[in-house]
């Protein structure tokens, strides 16, 4: 289990700190599909940050230059959240509140062993979420707290459906009591949709499916199990390592065009898309740091032009290039 590092909130806070707070008056909420920030919608673009092993000042973090490095990129993208899967120190969430970046939080506990089975080992859990949503608890800079993340289905199986869900019922009363205003969910997966888990105030699924076909109809079985609440995919793509770069361009290709057509990603969504330049067989596939929107246009343009000319601000001029390319 990780060790969570609490530190004392400092005394004065940061300018975007403030900053952040005069702009959140208000946190996220979640009504009906869609999270709000006030009156307005608010819409979650973001990406997933580690884990990360432990640095010799404890938490398990970069060293904050490379992280205010990565804030900073992350914000040219017009990302707006990211997810950690452990929890944070204060000061990395004042950093993010300075960058504008929100963050959704993952409580890690020992979710791979039979846990109902020992009284030891859920107290110890139960500690796990109070400690872990209070070093964090009220700062402008927390969407939400995840309070587990994909037990196993056999963990499920042995225990009973409902004896897990009612435990992690439990956790999320835990978490609320702390933190009242923070919103909370568990990141399940398809291997057990089956948990009704309709008290948690979003519904957030890891989704990693191979075929188009597939993807997009649990896209929509994943509305259909949310019914009034928002969905959010805290993780999808497929395993490079396993499958190789060619196979995950291909697949991320069609996986955000139906993340898209689903109402899961916004068009500003930011992501790291495998891309073949020119649509040639013999260039090599590139990581390119870009969004759902850039990825879209670039389906649609001639395959002549080079990716860079859709991976910017689509403003007048941008446009009027695109154009000029094509009819040359």
């Amino acid at each position: 289990m990780s060790v969570v590092m609490a530190e004392p909130a400092s005394q004065a806070a940061p300018a975007g700190v403030d900053k952040l707070k005069r702009a959140n008056a208000s946190r996220i909420v979640a009504h009906g599909k869609f999270f709000f920030r006030g009156d307005e919608k608010h819409f979650l673009k973001g990406v997933t940050y580690g884990p990360f092993g432990p640095k010799a000042y404890g938490a398990q973090l970069p060293e904050k230059d490379v992280i205010k490095r990565d804030l900073a990129l992350m914000g040219e993208l017009g990302c707006n959240m990211l997810r950690v899967f452990t929890v944070p120190p204060r000061w990395f969430l004042d950093m993010c509140g300075e960058a504008n970046v929100g963050v959704l939080i993952g409580v890690p506990w020992t979710q791979h062993v039979a846990f109902l089975d020992s009284r030891a080992e859920k107290n110890r859990i139960r500690q796990a979420i109070r400690d872990g949503v209070k070093v964090n608890a009220g700062h402008p800079a927390v969407i939400a707290h995840l309070v587990g993340n994909e037990i196993s289905p056999d963990i499920v199986r042995w225990h009973g459906a409902e004896k897990v869900r009612n435990f992690l019922e439990e956790l999320y009363d835990i978490a609320k009591e702390i933190d009242p205003e923070g919103l909370v969910s568990y990141a399940n997966y398809p291997s057990t949709e089956y948990l009704n888990l309709d008290f948690f105030d979003f519904l957030s699924f890891n989704v990693y499916l191979h075929h188009e076909k597939d993807f997009r109809a649990y896209l929509m079985r994943l509305h259909n199990l949310a019914v009034d609440r928002p969905v959010v995919l805290t993780e999808f793509g497929m395993d490079s390592m396993r499958e190789g770069l060619e196979a995950q361009a291909r697949t991320l290709e069609w996986q955000v065009r139906a993340a898209y057509d689903a109402g899961v990603v916004h068009l500003q969504a930011a992501i790291k898309c495998r891309i073949r330049d020119y649509k040639e067989a013999h260039r090599p596939v590139t990581r390119e740091d870009t969004m759902v929107g850039r990825v879209l246009m670039w389906e649609v343009i001639p395959p002549h032009l080079p990716f860079k000319l859709v991976n910017k601000v689509m403003d007048k001029k941008a446009l009027g290039a695109i154009i000029d390319h094509c009819y040359r």
